[in-house]
């Protein structure tokens, strides 16, 4: 959650005031894209909430699926170990 906070803070701190008074609209934060679905006066609040669901999600399933592929790696170098070591017993001998 620090890290949320930290990227709310850098939206509504920093990028409003350099897009209010630059008049550019910096990561969409002074108006909605064109493009947006969620244009209305609460837009703001439904991007922070999408935000807030999906990056533990993601970043959750990221973690997840990283162990699964390095357990899965480990034990088929495990596997692979033993045999190589007899293979290069034997060309030495």
């Amino acid at each position: 959650m620090f890290s949320m906070s930290i990227i709310v803070l850098y939206h509504f701190v920093f990028l409003q005031t350099v897009g209010y008074f630059t008049l550019v609209n910096l990561n969409c934060i002074l108006c909605p894209a064109i493009s947006d679905p969620l244009g209305n006066r609460f837009w703001r609040i439904a991007a922070f909430t999408h935000q807030c669901i999906l990056v533990p999600i993601l970043s959750k399933s990221y973690s997840y699926y990283g162990q699964v592929i390095a357990s899965y790696l480990v034990a088929a170098h495990e596997e692979k170990g033993p045999e190589t070591k007899k293979e290069e017993e034997k060309k030495i001998n």
